[in-house]
């Protein structure tokens, strides 16, 4: 007893910490996950298992491998290893120097080094280089062994190919034994087992007897030699297996891509792969696709730009781009065609003034923006002060430029070389006329030209003059419907004609742009994406196909796009897929189809499987634990077919005659539906209840005499062919008309109206002609008239009607004999009084409650036989002047039961999506006095909803931030923290699909953290002239702060 409250307790802590991870008071690991598929299908490969952390607080790996298919892999002639295979890939990637090279491994003997992928060039073995930081997992650490590279460490693995495992194989080879599986002959040959492909034997060896080593086998004497006797083994079929092909490369080298691989079911026939049809094959077929290469691509990595390498006018300006892993480190497989350029051009702000002197136009000095040299400095020129003879001025700074910085700092003069420009200088000489005028000369005011003050305060030449000038046009900014050109305007040297440097002339004096029209005709039709489609699925990797529309543009602008027939358009249509919503699914519940209901009336079982898996990015399924999945689990089972079994039978009514008297024809009959009463007698029933039961066929085929052969000779005309029937027909039930094809004879009840036909072929019909006992029969005939589609009419048999019919068509002719039966039952029935209807029992209610019910009996005529003084049933015909009793009446019983509903529930249940929640209420079936009854009692079809959807603003969704985790750095002013996203619904946890999050703000992802003071331990000067520092004050820059650490700090503590 307690053991058995031992038990339910721990049953009971159990569920409670299985309730608490359901709730999201997480801790500790999950359970680990199944294993993925192994790195390699020969060979020795790697497969991983994952879990993961709850609470942040779990101590442990979230990973673990294991070894999986060590059978050594087939070596083809010329087939490489494993390593040479990965450093293969990259013989067209990797260049150095500019030169594509053929990589091979590079083997390392250092053991920390032997999981990265070092490979060397071809021909060029000074050429080394690690081409990724780790070799893929089940790679050799080294050739020859058995120790193996996992997520970039070398593992040790024992003989029995376990990872971490410390077996080894004896002196006989064998792992992990004793030795005592072989021994030594004569001081120097071992013999050991040695199983083969159909036979078993012995290995022999030459020992060294010292050292135990196995040696060459020169060095013992053949003759010694043991004898090996060798027996065949295993002779029996091998069974049918999975032969899996190996993988194809991965269609990607990172980012997620596929592999793929044939898998045939074979068994060896005479040493011979024979292919089998799969189902031949036991187990699963193994797995045709795979994901692989999951790892996130390197990325180009831009530095930011350097200064512009001009002061003045245009330069260029440049940086460093880095490829990087997803840890920032520097690695190759960045693809090259998508790099950032490293250079491009840049304009300075300042305007540069190149002064020229008369005798040739040499510029007063050149800029080296490279050099870290001082050196002088200028800025630009002030205004003119005055229209004629003025004066103007600019700065003139000596300053050096500070490496790795954007700073320049002021120096003495004296530290630049050379003599220091002009800082003042006299403008618009001379060009005042003697009313204070300007002269129209090449040095006025209006074009600006200055010069330099020359020693002697005089001008012995005008300055040469520029000028703007309109060169032609830009091309077309557009193909067809109508596009603009816009003039160019150069600055040209006005004596000389000829096109200089933009800064020669002045900026306020540009030429006013000119735009013209060009390609002023229709566009031709064209295909056009308008768009693309919805994903195809919310989650797992989707599909979106383009909206493509052949369209015609009439005119420029919006609304004057036609769309036409796709046939208008040329060239083959966008067909441009994109991928989408390659993230995760919410765990949800899996099940499969249901299974047959286990009976088929009276309430039978049906049954499936339900799972809580979880659909990842590519479409593959992760089965997790049932708390992950937060719906309502789905219902393992539910009763089927709960409709009542009626014993019902079908029963059969005899064959009709063979519809035709010779070949081939067909028989009918009728089936009707019957119920057993308890009594043992059968009732009539309602078809639809054996509707579970197989019909009886009501057609069967029949095959009489064979046909005559009817020859035929080649004559220009056919001769007429009547189509007889030579079956006999006796009349047992009465009828009012009945009709006949000649060929044959009738027996029938006197009264009756007969129709008889002659089928004939290559004959009009309306040319056919009837002899009654030899004689013709006219149109004055009272008892028969011949119609006119060739059929003979025979009104009221009787006994002057009895006698051999005749049709004659032309040349042919067929006969028809009539008889009249005896009189007496005819007679009978048709002088009796004792004629009337004769009813059945009454059939159950054809329901079990209410009102809606019928009950049916069987209703004949009847007549009284006057010479045995019985009654015997004849035809309705006989009793149609007697009102017939009915056949069917209503019938009612006890009230049946209702569907009764409950309140619905308060709409704050589980949402269903974005403010829509589900409510419930109770549905039971019950009597009127309120008693519950099973509730196959009341009408399936009639049952109310028991939930429905309702609008709630508690299922809002919003993002949901997790924890910060841990700062990146532990000093410094470059840590920082990162935290993910979830889009759940507000004030709960339960998770929401990602749209509803999208138009809302998101919560900070990344922030500062330990932005401390390091200490003096990590601080080092990474610059030449770091001690620089001190003089120019740029410690306070923060790249100069890293760069010169050291030198800074110790400036702070002075």
């Amino acid at each position: 007893m307690a053991e058995s409250k031992s038990f339910g307790l721990l049953l009971y802590v159990l569920f409670v910490g299985l309730l608490f991870l359901v709730r999201g008071v997480h801790c500790g690991w999950s359970a680990w996950g199944s294993w993925s598929d192994c790195s390699r299908t020969c060979g020795g490969g790697a497969s991983y298992s994952i879990r993961s952390c709850y609470g942040g607080r779990c101590s442990g790996e979230n990973i673990k491998y294991r070894s999986c298919n060590i059978e050594a892999c087939p070596r083809a002639k010329g087939s490489s290893d494993y390593r040479a295979q990965q450093c293969s890939k990259f013989n067209d990637d990797k260049n150095v120097n500019g030169k594509s090279y053929d990589w091979i491994p590079k083997i390392q003997s250092d053991r920390e080094k032997s999981c990265a992928l070092i490979c060397r060039a071809k021909g060029h073995d000074e050429k080394v280089e690690e081409l990724a930081p780790k070799v893929l997992d089940g790679t050799p650490c080294f050739p020859d062994k058995k120790d193996m590279c996992i997520n970039g460490i070398c593992v040790p693995v024992g003989c029995d190919y376990e990872l971490y495992s410390t077996a080894v194989e004896d002196e006989c080879g064998v792992c992990n034994g004793d030795g005592s599986t072989c021994k030594v002959m004569k001081g120097n040959h071992r013999l050991s087992p040695d199983i083969s492909r159909g036979f078993q034997g012995p290995v022999v060896m030459c020992i060294d007897i010292t050292t135990g080593l196995e040696v060459d086998a020169s060095q013992c004497e053949p003759k010694q030699k043991p004898v090996i006797e060798s027996k065949k083994c295993n002779e029996k079929q091998c069974p049918p297996k999975w032969q899996p092909a190996p993988w194809s490369a991965c269609s990607k080298t990172c980012g997620g891509g596929m592999q793929t691989r044939e898998v045939t079911c074979a068994e060896r026939s005479n040493s011979v792969m024979v292919r089998m049809p799969d189902l031949h094959c036991p187990g699963t077929k193994p797995a045709t696709k795979r994901v692989c290469n999951m790892d996130q691509c390197p990325m180009w990595y831009p530095e930011k730009w350097s200064e512009c390498t001009a002061t003045c006018g245009s330069g260029t300006k440049t940086r460093k781009v880095h490829c990087r892993d997803i840890q920032r480190n520097v690695v190759n497989g960045c693809d090259p065609d998508a790099k950032p350029v490293e250079e491009k051009e840049c304009v300075s702000k300042v305007v540069c003034i190149k002064e020229k002197v008369f005798e040739a136009e040499k510029s007063v000095q050149e800029f080296h923006a490279e050099s870290f040299e001082p050196r002088f400095f200028i800025g630009e020129w002030s205004p003119c002060s005055a229209s004629c003879n003025g004066t103007q001025t600019r700065s003139v700074i000596c300053q050096v430029p500070i490496e790795f910085t954007d700073i320049v700092a002021d120096v003495p003069d004296d530290q630049c070389k050379g003599e220091k420009p002009v800082e003042h200088q006299m403008c618009n000489i001379d060009t005042c006329s003697n009313d204070g005028e300007a002269d129209d000369l090449p040095g006025n005011s209006e074009s600006g030209t200055v010069y330099p003050i020359p020693p002697s305060n005089s001008v012995e030449e005008w300055v040469p003059s520029f000028e703007w000038r309109y060169n032609g046009y830009t091309d077309c900014s557009a193909s067809c419907l109508g596009g603009v050109q816009t003039s160019i305007t150069e600055c040209y040297h006005a004596s000389e004609d000829r096109v200089v440097d933009d800064s020669f002339c002045e900026l306020s004096e540009t030429l006013p742009l000119v735009q013209q029209s060009c390609n002023n005709f229709p566009c031709p039709p064209r295909w056009s994406i308008r768009g693309y489609s919805p994903c195809s699925v919310g989650c797992g990797g989707g599909i979106q196909h383009p909206l493509v529309e052949c369209i015609e543009e009439l005119a420029a602008g919006s609304g004057n796009t036609i769309i036409l027939r796709e046939e208008w358009c040329t060239g083959p249509k966008p067909n441009i897929t994109k991928p989408c919503n390659f993230v995760d699914c919410p765990p949800a519940w899996k099940t499969t189809e249901w299974s047959q209901c286990s009976q088929s009336c009276s309430g039978g079982i049906q049954t499936r499987t339900v799972t809580c898996s979880q659909m990842l990015a590519f479409g593959n399924y992760l089965e997790l634990p049932e708390p992950f999945c937060m719906e309502p689990r789905p219902a393992e089972e539910k009763i089927c077919n709960e409709q009542d079994c009626v014993n019902a039978v079908w029963v059969s009514q005899p064959w009709s005659e063979c519809s035709v008297t010779c070949g081939a024809g067909l028989q009918i009959r009728a089936v009707i539906c019957m119920t057993q009463l308890p009594s043992g007698e059968q009732q009539f029933t309602f078809p639809s209840d054996c509707d579970s039961l197989p019909e009886p066929p009501l057609l069967q085929p029949c095959v009489g005499p064979p046909c005559p052969v009817i020859e035929e000779y080649p004559s220009p005309k056919k001769e007429p062919l009547i189509m007889g029937d030579a079956s006999h027909f006796v009349q047992e039930k009465f009828s009012t008309k009945l009709i006949f094809a000649v060929g044959g004879s009738a027996s029938v009840f006197p009264h009756v109206l007969i129709l008889l036909k002659c089928p004939v072929r290559w004959f009009k019909k309306s040319q056919i002609r009837w002899h009654r006992n030899d004689q013709d029969i006219g149109e004055n005939d009272v008892k028969a008239k011949v119609l006119k589609d060739g059929r003979l009419k025979i009104y009221s048999v009787g006994p002057e009607d009895v006698g051999s019919y005749t049709c004659v068509a032309g040349t042919a002719s067929e006969d028809f004999e009539l008889s009249i039966q005896d009189k007496s039952l005819s007679a009978t029935v048709a002088e009796s009084n004792s004629l009337g209807w004769a009813v059945g029992k009454w059939s159950e209610c054809s329901e079990s409650c209410g009102d809606g019910g019928i009950q049916i009996r069987k209703v004949h005529c009847e007549a009284l036989m006057s010479d045995t003084n019985t009654t015997k049933e004849v035809q309705e015909e006989f009793c149609q002047f007697i009102e017939m009793p009915m056949v069917m009446q209503p019938c009612f019983q006890q009230p049946c039961p209702l569907w009764n509903t409950g309140d619905w529930s308060p709409c704050n249940t589980r949402c269903v999506e974005q403010f829509t929640a589900i409510q419930r209420r109770s549905v039971h079936c019950t009597l009127p006095d309120g008693s519950r009854v099973p509730k196959k009692h009341c009408n399936k079809r009639e049952k109310p909803v028991a939930r429905q959807e309702c609008h709630t603003d508690n299922c809002e969704a919003v993002w949901r931030p997790s924890k910060w985790m841990k700062c990146s750095q532990s000093c410094g002013d470059s840590g920082t923290q990162t935290r993910t996203l979830g889009c759940v619904y507000k004030g709960r946890k339960q998770p929401a699909d990602v749209k509803y999050c999208r138009e809302k703000e998101k919560p900070e992802l990344v922030r500062a953290c330990n932005r401390i003071e390091c200490s003096a331990n990590s601080c080092v000067d990474a610059w030449t002239y770091c001690t620089m520092a001190k003089r120019l004050n740029m410690c306070q820059l923060k790249n100069y702060q890293e760069q010169c650490c050291l030198s800074c700090r110790q400036k702070d503590q002075r």
